[in-house]
């Protein structure tokens, strides 16, 4: 009886595990301010900062100082791939309440400098995070 509830309670576990990605975050750039493109664009390198992607919900966790959460459409509205860039774009909600537009990239080459990218495209600004594996 014992070994038939572990293996209900297991069965369960693994059923209802979420699909969370994680990745770190290694580099920023602001390519565009108040409207203003960002010539050259703003770089800052990033100690391993932790992102997440949470697939069942359509969820992304940027755990910068302040943590940033956005609220993406379960389907993307446009995506493709070119020279080994798969991308995907995703109309979103920050925390905020802010309509944005989170485009991911990922990076198929192996002689890419970097897994993925998550751009944040607002009306008036654009960001972007490059990540590796977490």
């Amino acid at each position: 009886m014992k070994n038939l509830i572990f293996l209900f309670l297991s069965f369960f576990s693994i059923a209802g595990q979420a699909q969370i990605y994680k990745f770190r975050a290694v580099q920023f750039n602001c390519t565009r301010y108040q409207n203003q493109p960002m010539e050259p664009p703003e770089t800052k390198d990033l100690k391993d900062m932790p992102v997440e992607f949470d697939m069942d919900s359509s969820i992304l966790y940027i755990h910068s100082p302040n943590i940033q959460v956005f609220h993406l459409d379960k389907k993307p509205f446009a995506g493709g791939e070119k020279d080994s860039i798969v991308n995907y774009k995703f109309n979103a909600t920050d925390s905020h309440g802010v309509k944005c537009i989170v485009t991911q990239e990922i990076y198929e080459s192996e002689k890419a400098p970097h897994l993925a990218s998550f751009w944040l495209e607002y009306p008036d600004k654009t960001y972007m995070y490059y990540l590796e594996k977490g």
